[in-house]
């Protein structure tokens, strides 16, 4: 599916779960994840951080769960492997997100993190759209 790109950065404090607007009051349109990266404000220091993206508010917590349909993006900084450290950073690029977008911030209390999201805007008819907002709203 082609459709407009759109970027939504900003930055949020850790331990913060953030609402993302992204309705436009049309259950026609949704949008499709395409990247999402994060880093801490000072990339310079050694911070590790992490966040994931849902579909639904949800308590703040570190832990992902890839079976629950509410989560639809994941991204670490700074995480250290066998001989790095290192970045990783995933979308769910079939869901369709037709209301809100919420970001869950992980890292050192009170640490600011930037974010970028990238999605594509997609239009389709007004069954599929409630389809979706179902959906988004499921339980793994």
């Amino acid at each position: 599916m082609s459709g407009e790109e759109i970027t939504i950065k900003g930055q949020g404090v850790s331990g913060e779960v953030r609402r993302l607007d992204l309705f436009d009051g049309l259950f026609t349109t949704g949008y499709r994840l395409t990247s999402f990266e994060i880093t801490p404000q000072n990339i310079l220091t050694g911070e590790m951080v992490s966040a994931r993206l849902t579909t639904q508010e949800t308590a703040h917590q570190v832990n992902w769960d890839w079976d629950n349909n509410l989560e639809v993006g994941w991204a670490v900084w700074n995480t250290p492997i066998a001989t790095r450290f290192g970045m990783y950073n995933r979308v769910d690029e079939d869901s369709s997100i037709v209301e809100d977008l919420f970001i869950d911030l992980s890292g050192d209390a009170g640490e600011n993190i930037n974010y970028i999201i990238t999605m594509r805007k997609v239009t389709f008819p007004i069954g599929i759209g409630a389809m979706n907002m179902v959906r988004n709203m499921s339980q793994g």
